[in-house]
């Protein structure tokens, strides 16, 4: 099937500034961190690597309890689960600068930190500008702003750029939370957990007989995902500039949900479409309730089930069979 959707334009005005705003913004920075990479008259590479254990409790790994974050900036990150108890990591770290003192600053300032708090593993950049909550388990970076949400003070500018590739294995049923931010890709392949986060602003995402409660979100790049079993909780997919391109374990029960407004959805499953949801206000009005009509559309693949979230504004939605 082949469908096309249809906004207000006030809405599509609204969503055009702010996602113009955004992408402007991490642009200039990806822009100017490739070009001083490519010029700088000093580079040096540094291997690390890392072994980690979760609590190897029978009732910890039935519970798929574990969960690992990783964190990174400038690079891409690849998991793969395998049949296994240990947690593998190894980084490779580029440092560019045009003078030594800059370069040797470079290589002592960023590595990788390594955190396990009960069954939370965070695998994370170790920088100047990036900060751990460990309370909330939530990790931030800003090269310019001097705290979190917060930017009427500025952080002075490094006379370095650096790169950080991180490759991680992970036992099989490892609950994972991955994201990344300009020059590299995420790819994920054999892991059967229970949910699976996916961030990345500038680079694509790809994974490959995976299984889990999914939630994907790429600024610029396509998503790719190839299901080992389709996901039993509700799950969400969305790209601005990308396509979204899910491939489904056998035949999937699930309702559909999506919204494009310059793409369209094709489907290799035979769906049905369900009618809009009426959704009501809180805010009583002077003539009663104030009604509004949800604006996405709504199909049912087989039986229906959990609610599969697809969302973009210039690429296409492809549901695809394997």
């Amino acid at each position: 099937m082949k469908t096309r959707i249809k906004t207000d334009t006030k809405t599509k005005l609204l969503m055009l500034i702010l996602i113009l705003g955004l992408l402007s913004q991490y642009n200039l920075v990806t822009a100017k961190s490739k070009h001083f990479r490519l010029s700088a008259k000093l580079e040096q590479t540094e291997v690390i690597n890392e072994l980690m254990k979760f609590d190897a409790s029978d009732e910890n790994v039935k519970a798929n309890s574990n969960h690992l974050t990783i964190f990174n900036v400038y690079g891409s990150v690849s998991v793969e689960g395998y049949d296994g108890d240990e947690v593998l990591i190894e980084a490779t770290k580029q440092v560019f600068a045009n003078n030594s003192n800059a370069l040797v600053e470079g290589l002592d300032e960023i590595g990788l930190k390594f955190e396990l708090l009960d069954q939370n593993m965070y695998v994370y950049l170790d920088s100047p500008y990036t900060y751990f909550d460990r309370e909330e388990g939530l990790i931030w970076h800003s090269d310019t702003c001097w705290k979190r949400n917060d930017c009427s003070r500025r952080h002075k500018r490094k006379d370095y750029k650096y790169h950080m590739d991180i490759t991680v294995r992970v036992p099989e049923n490892t609950n994972l939370k991955v994201s990344t931010i300009n020059n590299g890709d995420i790819k994920i392949s054999g892991v059967d957990a229970k949910e699976i986060h996916v961030n990345n602003i500038n680079g694509a995402i790809d994974m490959e007989d995976v299984a889990g409660q999914t939630t994907a979100n790429a600024i610029n790049q396509d998503i790719n995902i190839t299901y080992r079993n389709n996901p039993t909780a509700d799950s969400s997919y969305e790209s601005i500039n990308g396509d979204l391109n899910i491939k489904y374990a056998g035949q999937p029960n699930a309702i559909v949900v999506y919204h494009t407004m310059h793409g369209e959805l094709y489907s290799a499953y035979d769906v049905s479409m369900l009618p809009a949801q009426v959704q009501r206000t809180s805010k009583r009005k002077e003539h009663g309730i104030q009604y509004k009509l949800d604006a996405e559309s709504r199909l049912q693949i087989g039986k229906g089930g959990p609610e599969y979230r697809f969302e973009t504004l210039n690429g296409d939605i492809k549901i695809q069979r394997q």
